[in-house]
Order: structure tokens, then C-alpha cells, then sequence
């Protein structure tokens, strides 16, 4: 798939899981299925939303940390650029929780649709990069064994 598209994907699936969230405590008020219990499809609705955050963290950090890796001009600087790397995330870690604090904290005097603020807004930022990923450019991003054209240079030999 390669790293760019793997990249994409994740980002565009997590901002699914995300914009998918507040949705999970209103699952058992009416279920899609008539064989489906409220409860069954409400698990059922976690179940995938949560399966759908994991392969995205999971895809999308992966290639995002091939992405960073690969481009490193020369492999002298390739050091200083995952320190950079890690010092920004580092800093998010440390960001996110106070500005992700501030926007549960008003979530509740909303009533029930409060919890759409968080989310929305964390799911609004996961769209901005989606849309943001398709400016990487740059053939040397990928592995060596693959094209842009999705292909494998190995199977054309």
C-alpha cells in the first residue's frame, strides 16, 4: 500500500472512529437490525469503533514514523530528525491532555449532545490532516521496493 496511502488511511480512519464515538450510548435506542438487541448492537458499535481506532493509530503511527525516517536527506541527520520528531510529539502529549480537558469539562453543560463537542472537534482535526497528507510529495518517501504506481518493483522483474 505504501507509506503515503498507509498514512492517509489511517488519518481518514481515525477521524471516522472519532466523528463515530458520541454515537456508542445512543446505539441501544434503535438498533439497525431487528434481530439485533439494543444492547447487542450497542457492543456491537463499540466493537467497531474501537477496532476502527486501533488499526488507524496502529497504521498511521507506523507510517508516520517510516515517513519521518525516510525523509532524511542523508543518513547523518537522520538522528536529529527523530529527536525533533519525538521532542513535537512529546509536546502534544503534554498539550492535549489540558486543551482535551477543557473541551470534556464543556461537553456536559450541553446535555447529552455535549460529548459532540470533543469529538467533533478531535475528529474535525483528524480531517485537516487527511486533507493535509495529500500535499506529502516526494518519491523517495516510499520504500525502496515500491513505485508510486502501487507496485512492487520485485514482481515486475
Amino acid at each position: 500500500m505504501g507509506n503515503k496511502a498507509t498514512y492517509r488511511a489511517g488519518l481518514g480512519l481515525f477521524a471516522v472512529a472519532l466523528l463515530a464515538t458520541p454515537s456508542v450510548p445512543f446505539a441501544d435506542a434503535k438498533p439497525p437490525l431487528r434481530f439485533l438487541t439494543g444492547h447487542v448492537w450497542m457492543w456491537t458499535h463499540l466493537s467497531l469503533v474501537l477496532l476502527a481506532k486501533t488499526v488507524a493509530a496502529v497504521g498511521g503511527l507506523s507510517s508516520a514514523l517510516l515517513l519521518i525516517t525516510n525523509s532524511a536527506p542523508e543518513p547523518e541527520c537522520l538522528g536529529a530528525l527523530n529527536g525533533l520528531a519525538q521532542t513535537l510529539s512529546a509536546a502534544g502529549r503534554a498539550v492535549g491532555p489540558v486543551m482535551a480537558g477543557g473541551l470534556f469539562s464543556a461537553a456536559p453543560k450541553n446535555g447529552r449532545s455535549g460529548i459532540w463537542l470533543p469529538f467533533g472537534v478531535f475528529g474535525g482535526v483528524a480531517v485537516l490532516g487527511f486533507v493535509a497528507s495529500w500535499g506529502i510529495r516526494g518519491e523517495e518517501l516510499e520504500g525502496e521496493e515500491w513505485d508510486e504506481n502501487g507496485h512492487d518493483e520485485e514482481e515486475e522483474v
